[in-house]
């Protein structure tokens, strides 16, 4: 769950960035790349885990045997009526994708076309708007077009296919698909659309002239919706887009490259970086023991109450961290501490670890033992250093 909400937070953040920053900027090519790294970034930055790292260490101190806490803080997988709902409503949302993919590959099949420069051109009278989808191209009502016209058209989804804007818009829509709670990922995908269009009709209008491209998109602005996957050369936004390639392009200022550069860090270390759960506030490293420490004694510190007697202590105070669990993190953490001669603890130590947050737990967990008899040798009390193995185990 951590995960999907860290994911939308990130569409949030970004989409909120280039609202903030960018929306009424004219560099397309820019916008595009944020938008494109701000969708890349709130999925993978999430499954980043930075913990510090620290060379392993050598286990040679005396080793109590490995404590596994029992169900009361081990987590059980299986679906819920929250889960079963959720996975309901994604396959609704995602059964217009699939209807379109099918009615894209019918159109296809049906339709007689030509290669051009890798390019599969079809050409119809069909009163459908022109569209494009990687390196298929569509024109619709062909024979009103004429040939300068045509070829406008072709270049411009060609310009599409070449930019891999297909790719962009279908990562987006599965996006859109998985968190279709989300309506900020919906606006996003349609920001997305309208910057790959504004982009390509810049780049085309600046090679072809201006006016007669923009008198093109008026004459097929009367041209109907067409596939959900697709770019469309006709848009219902056809106004700002010639007000867009008749605007004069300006850079974007150095200080929001700077903005931009530090927020894409700052949310980078925020959602990847480990996080440790409250309870690791609560510990308290003691004052260390600076006599002597022993590994080798006639009779070993035991609990108070027995092997018994510290399983039920460390189930009673041992959390399973909720990230961990999320993350599903497993494996044995090694506590080191030191128990004096007159059975107090100190010297705290992870010699072995799995994760941040688990290491803590377990510190924590072992920090709140008390309750320990002295270790002794050859008849003194002495300070003896041990080590508990602590497992963490999903069911």
């Amino acid at each position: 769950m951590s995960y999907f909400i860290e994911v939308n937070l990130g569409i949030i953040f970004f989409y909120g960035l280039y609202q903030l920053l960018l929306r009424k900027e004219t560099d397309f090519t820019k916008q595009r790349a944020f938008l494109v790294i701000g969708l890349m970034c709130s999925f993978v930055f999430p499954l980043i885990t930075i913990e510090s790292i620290a060379p392993e260490e050598e286990i040679s101190t005396i080793l109590l045997p490995e404590f596994t806490p029992d169900a009361s803080i081990t987590t059980q997988s299986g679906f819920d009526i929250g889960f079963i709902a959720y996975i309901t409503v994604t396959l609704i949302i995602a059964a217009p994708l699939l209807l379109h993919a099918f009615k894209l590959y019918k159109t296809v099949k049906s339709r007689p076309g030509k290669y051009r420069d890798n390019y599969y051109v079809i050409e119809s009278t069909d009163n459908v708007p022109s569209w494009s989808f990687f390196k298929l191209i569509y024109i619709g009502r062909s024979q009103e077009l004429s040939n300068e016209d045509r070829e406008l058209v072709v270049k411009h989804e060609m310009l599409h296919g070449k930019l891999y804007h297909s790719a962009d818009m279908l990562f987006a829509t599965l996006l859109c698909i998985v968190f279709w709670f989300n309506p900020v990922a919906w606006l996003y995908r349609r920001t997305l659309a309208k910057v790959h269009e504004f982009q390509v009709d810049a780049i085309v209008a600046h090679q072809h002239g201006v006016a007669g491209y923009t008198e093109l998109l008026v004459k097929s602005a009367l041209t109907g919706n067409g596939f959900l996957l697709t770019h469309h050369f006709s848009q219902s936004f056809i106004l700002k887009r010639i007000n867009m390639i008749t605007t004069i392009k300006n850079r974007i200022s150095n200080w929001k490259f700077v903005v931009l550069a530090a927020s894409l860090v700052i949310y980078f270390v925020s959602v990847s970086c480990s996080e440790v759960d409250q309870q690791a506030e609560e510990f308290k490293q003691p004052e260390p023991w600076t006599g002597e420490v022993f590994m080798v004694v006639s009779d070993l510190p035991t609990y108070v109450g027995g092997q018994a007697g510290l399983g039920k202590e460390l189930n009673s105070v041992l959390k399973y961290p909720k990230a961990a669990k999320e993350k599903g993190v497993q494996g044995t953490v090694f506590v080191e501490f030191v128990v004096r001669p007159d059975g107090t603890v100190s010297d705290y130590k992870i010699v072995k670890g799995i994760s941040e947050d688990c290491d803590q737990a377990a510190l924590v967990a072992v920090s709140k033992l008390k309750r320990w008899n002295a270790g002794s040798h050859e008849g003194k009390p002495v300070a003896v250093r041990m080590v508990l193995p602590i497992k963490f185990k999903l069911d």
